[in-house]
């Protein structure tokens, strides 16, 4: 009995070390690529709603893109994103994106035999359970690879760890010599169903889905990268190639050439995770892979790339970009939050914003520029055939605007001390309008910082909220960080100015008194949810 306790507790423990051997996956910064500026382009996709017209309006072009890039492929294509085929909306969609990329996939496979198709996605795409999505089953059969995160080595969600000590547990166990039996037996427990509970497309909920579940993490990245006769393109972004994400606000940025190779590796490396666990919850081969194609899949269909050896461009170009993902987004975001001077402009576009760092950053760069710090921010109603309540964006912006009580202030010195003072908040020069949603999403995650006097064009974008789950190593996400390329940073520039002040006609935007998103559940909630991490922000 004693050996089996020492095997378990060693077990759990090399489980739980996993994240150090995968570290190459997590927390990754890449170095500085220097291109040029026709390497880098943003793309949007943006809704708003006609007042003569009486209807919504959109210009969606990140989708077009994707499918640009999957057209123009004939080496490969790798794709990591976190909704898919999942996750319907009540509503017929406005366009299906999961059908045009399956049959891009498909038709690609039948002009380019032997070009090598991945896809990456995260355990929600199989409803936390062995759900195998209709597309999944459809990308399978032309030839596509598919693979789902291991989210278990990343940080806990929460401060308590419980459900990470759980999973480690199971892990381990399985680990043990002799206990098959014992972990199929597991494993027919975990498909008993929940009574009364709602599914999860299509998928009752059992012991194991909601035990799956419990982690309340997620692979978020949404990235695409193809390869055609040799060169490389990446597109990183905040938009899912989902069917019910379509209508929502979104932006894209895509970058030519070696940094796009680093990007595959990076995914690679996720791969590579999945693969080691063994276990069809993790790796879903094509149905013509055998064992010699799954045996060299890593040396042959995806070589490793010796990342330090790739040519980073000419360092005399003023215009490079850089790959981040995870606590790296962080910490580049407020480390040119800090650097900002006096005649930058700052514009923040953001789906969920409540992480103390990222406040702070706002706060201290409101302080040190001339002109108010712009933040366009999603009111937090909408999601998916459910409403919600405004959490936390309505709570933050309050604060922001300080439009809370005394009381509420006085909790928030705790977490701004250098900015909350005599019960106060200093002066914030800092503009705040609400997007205008009605059912979709001001999806963006995007910020640029720009001064056309002294050459300052700095532009960060991608999957990663301004939340602590989001960027610290929590969920999985991936940013780009452009600086010096002006085209495309004022491409954006361009439209968030139009959609902050509505200036084509188009209602895209509200004040931030705006009588709809006046109320908040209260800066607990806001508090609480950033501290405790029970939340799906």
């Amino acid at each position: 009995m004693k050996k089996l306790i020492f095997a378990l507790v060693f077990s759990v423990h090399i489980s739980a070390a996993m994240a150090s051997q995968w570290g190459d996956r997590l927390s990754v910064e890449s170095p500085w690529f220097h291109v040029q500026e026709s390497d880098i382009d943003l793309h949007q996709s943006i809704s708003g709603f006609d007042p003569i017209a009486g209807e919504r309006v959109s210009n969606l072009t990140i989708g077009l893109k994707a499918l640009e890039m999957i057209e123009a492929a004939d080496q490969r294509i790798i794709s990591s994103v976190f909704l898919f085929d999942n996750m319907y909306s009540k509503n017929e969609p406005q366009w299906d994106i999961v059908k045009a990329m399956t049959s891009a996939l498909e038709q690609k496979r039948k002009t380019h035999p032997n070009i090598k198709m991945t896809m990456i996605f995260g355990p929600l795409m199989r409803a936390y359970a062995d759900r195998i999505a209709p597309a999944v089953e459809r990308l399978l059969k032309v030839g596509v690879d598919v693979f789902y995160s291991d989210l278990l080595p990343t940080k806990a969600h929460t401060p308590y760890k419980v459900i990470e000590a759980g999973h480690h547990t199971m892990r381990g166990i399985g680990k043990i010599p002799g206990v098959g039996l014992l972990v199929r037996g597991l494993k027919k427990l975990s498909y008993v169903p929940i009574p009364f509970t709602p599914k999860l497309d299509g998928e009752r909920a059992s012991l194991g889905m909601a035990f799956n579940a419990g982690l309340i993490k997620a692979n978020h990245r949404k990235i695409l990268v193809t390869q055609s006769q040799g060169k490389w393109e990446a597109l990183v972004s905040s938009a899912n190639p989902h069917n019910a994400s379509i209508p929502s606000t979104n932006y894209a940025t895509s970058v030519k050439g070696p940094l796009a190779e680093y990007i595959y590796d990076v995914l690679r490396s996720d791969v590579q995770a999945s693969i080691k666990m063994k276990s069809k919850d993790y790796v879903l081969w094509n149905d013509d892979a055998d064992k010699n194609y799954k045996k060299s899949f890593l040396t042959e269909m995806m070589p490793d790339v010796d990342r330090h050896a790739l040519n980073v461009g000419d360092v005399s170009s003023n215009v490079k970009v850089k790959f981040l993902t995870e606590q790296k987004i962080e910490k580049e975001a407020v480390r040119v939050l800090n650097e900002v001077q006096e005649g930058d402009q700052v514009r923040i576009q953001m789906f969920y914003l409540s992480d103390y760092d990222m406040i702070r950053a706002i706060l201290r760069a409101s302080t040190l520029t001339s002109y108010p710090v712009q933040l366009l921010l999603d009111p937090n109603k909408d999601a998916f055939n459910k409403i919600k309540d405004g959490t936390p964006n309505r709570q933050v912006a309050a604060f922001l605007m300080r439009n809370v009580s005394d009381k509420d202030m006085k909790k928030l010195k705790k977490y701004f001390p250098e900015f909350v003072k005599n019960g106060k908040l200093q002066t914030p020069a800092i503009d705040i309008r609400w997007y205008n949603t009605t059912g979709e999403q001001n999806h963006a995650k995007i910020m640029s910082i720009t001064n056309p006097v002294t050459g300052k064009f700095v532009m960060l974008n991608g999957s990663a909220n301004w939340t602590g789950k989001n960027l610290n190593d929590v969920n999985m996400e991936a940013n780009l960080l452009t600086d010096g390329a002006i085209q495309a940073t004022t491409k954006f520039n361009d439209i968030f100015d139009r959609l902050f002040s509505n200036t084509d006609g188009i209602i895209y935007s509200l004040d931030y008194y705006h009588e709809t998103y006046s109320r908040h559940a209260g800066i607990k909630k806001w508090i609480n949810g950033e501290n405790r991490g029970f939340v799906s922000w």
